[in-house]
């Protein structure tokens, strides 16, 4: 049984990635690195000195793999062994199914390519005396948007025998061939290529009505309630960017308080716009100069204990540093004589991810969130 079928994704066994990790950095000189490559064919090459009597141990498999090189702004393939590939991605026949003109695809590789990270040191170290290392991008073999222009092989004998025309190959697997069409910034001109289907994947419509939602939400200050990963929360949209077909939410998780880069905008699929995330608030103004300005907060802190609700505080710890907290899974705890009780709360703290403990005391303000 072959290791690989056509449409997998592949890498040269010296290549850091493997099968469900695409998310190491690279160190030291990342173009040294082999490319993500999309096995497009398969072929039986007979080992030296063999007849065609020969025994089939005799022979070696060999695959026909394409990648994007960015020096040449050209689609390049190569036969290689099967013993020198490594399986990266599987295919998915869904990605291409009833493609036609006009419809956007890009090459299998590029949402992958495009997740390789650099590391480089800086002559500078943190608060502990640790050594700063910065991130950046590493571009090499991304291939450009493309656009699907038409059919040009057929599976059969015919197909198979105008592929050998072209490629000066007789290859084993039958196989449809296209046409894409893509802006070539090197050479300031459009390019055509001839690709296998299997290599290529198709790109969702532009997500329209999201984008208009989502600009009206930055715009006004508003707040997107939407499910991630089936849970329920709050995101405050910050920026809408764009990466090779993908069109990427940046926002604050307000449950977690912690930024959310790249999420795909098709993975939101329902989300309401809102001007306001809570039901109710305590204080509702400034009760700093009051003698115990800590009763609303606790008062409203036991009403949504009991309704087993997500709350969010405002918290100066010991050294006077504020920060907002969610906080949910919560119980109340007094603590001394009627007259001096001392209020705590202990729940489940969402930006630390753990059970944490607040003076009543140290809140200035306590919110029941709509969730």
């Amino acid at each position: 049984m072959d290791a690989f079928k056509p449409g997998d994704v592949v890498a040269f066994t010296t290549h850091p990635f493997f099968q469900d990790e695409s998310e190491i950095v690279f160190s030291g000189d990342p173009l040294q690195q082999s490319p993500l490559m999309v096995i497009a064919d398969k072929k039986a090459l007979k080992a030296d000195g063999a007849n065609k009597s020969s025994d089939k141990t005799d022979s070696k498999v060999v695959f026909l793999c394409y990648w994007f090189s960015q020096k040449s702004q050209k689609f390049e393939f190569t036969w290689l062994q099967q013993d020198v590939l490594k399986l990266i991605e599987p295919y998915d026949e869904k990605s291409v199914e009833n493609l036609g003109p006009g419809d956007k695809v890009i090459f299998r590789t590029s949402n992958l390519e495009i997740k390789k990270k650099k590391s480089s040191f800086q002559f500078k170290v943190d608060a502990n005396g640790n050594d700063l290392m910065h991130l950046t991008s590493l571009m090499t073999f991304v291939s450009p948007m493309l656009v699907f222009v038409e059919k040009i092989y057929t599976d059969g004998k015919a197909g198979k025998k105008e592929r050998q025309s072209k490629l000066g190959e007789v290859t084993d697997l039958p196989a449809r061939f296209f046409k894409v069409k893509w802006f070539n910034f090197s050479a300031d001109k459009f390019s055509e290529a001839v690709l296998p289907i299997s290599s290529l994947k198709r790109v969702p419509d532009e997500p329209v009505e999201k984008i208009k939602e989502i600009r009206i939400a930055i715009k006004n200050n508003a707040y997107l309630k939407t499910q991630l990963d089936g849970i329920w929360t709050f995101l405050k949209p910050i920026t809408i960017n764009y990466l090779n077909g993908d069109y990427l939410l940046r926002a604050e998780n307000v449950l977690s308080g912690r930024v959310v880069n790249g999420l795909q905008l098709e993975s939101l699929k329902e989300f309401q716009r809102c001007l306001k995330i809570a039901i109710e608030r305590a204080p509702l103004y400034d009760l700093s100069k009051s003698a115990t300005p800590t009763l609303y907060q606790l008062d409203l802190i036991k009403k949504a204990a009991g309704s087993k609700s997500i709350i969010r505080i405002k918290y100066s710890n010991r050294q006077n540093v504020s920060s907002v907290r969610c906080i949910k899974e919560f119980r109340v705890y007094e603590f001394g004589e009627a007259d001096k009780k001392e209020a705590y709360i202990s729940g489940f703290c969402l930006s630390k991810n753990d059970i944490r403990y607040f003076k009543v005391s140290e809140i200035e303000w306590v919110e029941i969130l709509d969730i």
